[in-house]
């Protein structure tokens, strides 16, 4: 099909029809991807995956290296014994990692809002053997209900009425699955624009929990109301010391709301001030 007859098709084509044209052509790629089982050096870890798509190929499918915004925070709160939440797991590798930090008595909540991703999610748990990860179907949200989601395998909520819209997912808040798991010592996010919400359902937790945000700028956040500076106003200065990274640079530096890599795409790392003063100290005490 062309770009001209998709074109017009979109214009056609009710939003349900789409929605059912786009899920029969991810259940066909997926049936015909050759799905394979192997075992990866992710993060820093030894683990066995499921590689049942094509994008966990290109993600997964080879060794990869420590993860500089988990190294960063295994300084902080991220340690063995510790909660950790992850929100917009995908399917589960970066929360098998976190598992295996928090090990042997810590544990991790990994939530995922397409049943695809939050399955394999499941199944990669159970092949590394991560007995204290916990995987909910779900997306993390800024108050108990449901949320309404596109089914792309790198999926995003979305507003009620889109012609993306493809399926209502339950949600959740940081909130809730800390009265129902017991608080988190960190939270990372990576909900595609929905960071805003998140935090909004976080109130509790705000000044508690350091937190990883891979911050979608110009690709999602401010589809739903968001700005950076709304963003890093959940963070009180006085109770938070502020991070910023990138892909281009991946070692955390002390966030500037003027420099070039909030632009674009990247990571914020909120870290409790009381717990960053400590690791400064520490730092020059072991020089």
């Amino acid at each position: 099909m062309g770009p001209l007859i998709k074109c017009v098709a979109k214009r056609l084509l009710p939003a349900r029809a789409q929605s059912r044209i786009r899920r029969w052509r991810i259940d066909r790629g997926l049936r015909k991807f050759p799905a394979y089982e192997v075992t990866r050096q992710y993060g820093g870890f030894e683990l066995r995956l499921r590689i049942s798509d094509g994008l966990a190929h290109a993600w997964y499918g080879q060794d990869t290296g420590p993860l500089p915004e988990i190294e960063f925070l295994r300084r902080f709160q991220l340690r063995s014994g510790s909660r950790v939440f992850d929100l917009g797991a995908h399917q589960g590798v970066v929360a098998l990692v976190l598992a295996r930090i928090v090990a042997p008595d810590g544990s991790a909540i990994a939530v995922e809002a397409n049943e695809h991703n939050a399955a394999m999610a499941m199944r990669n748990r159970d092949l590394s053997g991560a007995a204290n990860l916990r995987v909910i179907h779900g997306a993390a949200s800024n108050q108990p209900g449901y949320v309404t989601f596109n089914e792309s395998l790198n999926g995003r909520a979305v507003s009620d009425g889109s012609a993306d819209a493809s399926s209502i997912v339950p949600a959740v808040t940081v909130d809730q699955l800390a009265s129902q798991f017991g608080d988190p010592d960190v939270v990372f996010v990576d909900v595609e624009g929905f960071e805003g919400r998140v935090l909004e359902g976080a109130a509790r937790m705000l000044g508690q929990a350091d937190f990883m945000i891979e911050v979608h700028v110009g690709c999602g956040l401010e589809a739903f109301g968001c700005s950076v500076d709304q963003l890093t106003s959940f963070f009180g200065v006085d109770r938070y010391q502020l991070y910023m990274a990138s892909d281009a640079q991946p070692e955390p530096v002390v966030f500037d709301p003027e420099s070039e890599l909030v632009r674009g795409r990247f990571y914020l790392t909120a870290v409790v001030r009381r717990n960053a003063e400590l690791s400064f100290t520490e730092d020059v005490r072991a020089r």
